[in-house]
């Protein structure tokens, strides 16, 4: 079966899919051990937004197969409307921004030539 995949090679939906789920895992568990550092560098507090915001990104994104390259980008695009509010952030603006940039990011990879 024949699908629209935005200009890629091959459209493999679970493969994507899981893509998606090892980029918030990583974000995660990344958020996890950098977390406790906030304390000592106040750098690691950009850093936390970021992983914040990449989490909610991908974790909503890999929460379902995606069957074409524009059904994802509607998706992605939909959820740039999206307040992503964590009590751990220390930057709501700087969280919602990295999020923005994730979900651009995932736009124009996927976005139908």
């Amino acid at each position: 079966m024949s699908t629209d995949n935005g200009g890629l090679d091959s459209w493999n939906a679970a493969s994507i899919r899981d893509r998606f789920r090892s980029a918030a895992l990583e974000a995660e568990a990344y958020l996890k051990e950098i977390y406790p550092k906030t304390t000592a560098q106040a750098a690691y507090k950009n850093l936390v937004d970021e992983m914040i915001a990449k989490f909610y990104a991908f974790d909503a994104l890999g929460a379902r197969a995606w069957n074409t390259s524009a059904e994802l980008v509607i998706a992605a695009q939909k959820l740039l409307e999206a307040e992503v509010r964590d009590s751990q952030a220390f930057d709501h603006d700087n969280v919602r921004k990295h999020h923005r940039n994730f979900l651009n990011g995932v736009v124009n990879q996927y976005q139908p030539k």
